[in-house]
């Protein structure tokens, strides 16, 4: 049995940069390719006790360990929040997932709130969970498990941690590749 570390020191925050505490951080497994896939339009109704789920403390962070290898919905839902998710895949014991939240109060999501995506991307091929030293190309776009078409974003990152700010409320996926075919 394979796991994993994930999600350790992440932050839960509001559209203001404050930290929300008490919010719900769950773990839903998926298969990609199933048949009875998971309405990510109505995710948090999905939710049920036998999740894992963690709430954030005072600082919004929250923290997951021993996750088995595979694919998950991370999912935040708070009380007059808008649900939000990212998608994880784990593929090996030295994963570590690092990304954060900015939830929206159910006003904000419709009135057309902007938001933002940050994180830190870790470098696992030599098992110290270091973040990245080298240049990758970051492309993001709206929605989930989507990377066809024209990306919403594309950038370099230098050093592993970025920020896309002034997004639309919404779902995004993330891919990242090597930016110099020499990495």
């Amino acid at each position: 049995d394979w796991s994993s570390d994930v999600c350790s020191s992440d932050l839960v925050k509001g559209s203001n940069d404050a930290f929300v505490s008490a919010a719900n951080v769950s773990l839903l497994s998926y298969s990609p390719n199933a048949k009875n896939a998971i309405d990510e339009g109505k995710i948090a109704e999905y939710i049920s006790e036998a999740n894992n789920t963690k709430s954030t403390n005072d600082n919004g962070t929250y923290s997951f360990s021993g996750i088995p290898l595979g694919n998950y919905y991370l999912v935040v839902t708070k009380e007059g929040y808008a649900a939000e998710y990212q998608t994880v895949l784990l593929t090996s014991s030295s994963d570590d997932y690092k990304g954060n939240f900015t939830i929206l109060t159910t006003d904000e999501a419709q009135a057309g709130a902007k938001g933002s995506i940050s994180g830190i991307i870790i470098d696992n091929q030599d098992s110290s969970d270091t973040q990245i030293s080298f240049p990758v190309k970051l492309k993001l776009y709206k929605g989930h498990n989507t990377v066809s078409g024209k990306p919403d974003v594309n950038i370099t990152v230098e050093n592993g941690g970025y920020e896309i700010k002034e997004l639309a409320y919404g779902s995004y996926t993330i891919q990242i590749s090597t930016a110099i075919s020499d990495y």
